[in-house]
């Protein structure tokens, strides 16, 4: 998959921020604030991880 991790969230699951493109969801463990600064402009405030993954489930299904 060809991602550019343009939007991140943080999934309250697990706590561990990760891509929100469906299929991607790419993990980014930031080992300090600085990291973090960094891509604080991709960061989505709200993201449901759980809906997201049900979704792309029933569609990857549809189509096979």
């Amino acid at each position: 998959m060809n991602c550019a991790h343009n939007k991140i969230a943080l999934d309250l699951r697990d706590n561990i921020y990760k891509c929100i493109k469906p299929g991607c969801w790419r993990q980014f463990w930031f080992e300090s604030t600085e990291q973090y600064k960094i891509f604080r402009h991709r960061v989505q405030p709200k993201f449901d991880f759980r809906k997201a993954e049900l979704d792309y489930k029933a569609t990857f299904n549809e189509n096979y």
